[in-house]
């Protein structure tokens, strides 16, 4: 595509039984500092990487590396990536024109929109179109 939908990385999630026991394997081996959350119940961690974006220097934005907990995505996927994008829901609509499986199209209030998709490995990949208003910095 000459003018891709996807303008970048959003992030990468690794989904864990025992996500606190991974998180400090990461803190201990690589010296990721994490963040807290919950998430269903259980502790999610992750780490923002804030950046600017290149062809528009004044705009911040941020890529995630998160561990969150198994459940909650479907089994079978221990990962996922995020790539952000623009015109979200008219990509969704090409894809499922295009057969690709689209699990969900949901909007997070100061988070934005989220596609759910299955590539041709059956590998899940979050779709986002970002929403959220970054602090100055």
């Amino acid at each position: 595509m000459a003018n891709s939908p996807v303008t970048g990385l959003g992030g990468v999630f690794i989904f864990s039984d025992n996500t606190e026991t991974l998180a400090n394997w990461y803190t201990q081996h690589l010296g990721v500092e994490f963040m807290e959350a919950t998430e269903a119940g259980q502790k999610m961690f992750f780490k923002p990487f804030l950046f600017r974006e290149h062809a528009t220097p004044e705009t911040q934005a941020n890529a995630v590396f998160a561990i969150r907990p198994r459940t909650t995505q479907q089994p079978g996927s221990n990962f996922m990536v995020n790539l952000r994008t623009t015109g979200l829901e008219a990509l969704v609509e090409q894809l499922k024109a295009a057969g690709v499986t689209v699990e969900d199209l949901e909007h997070h209030e100061g988070q934005g929109w989220f596609a759910h998709v299955r590539d041709a490995d059956n590998n899940l990949v979050e779709l986002w179109e970002d929403g959220f208003t970054y602090p100055e910095a």
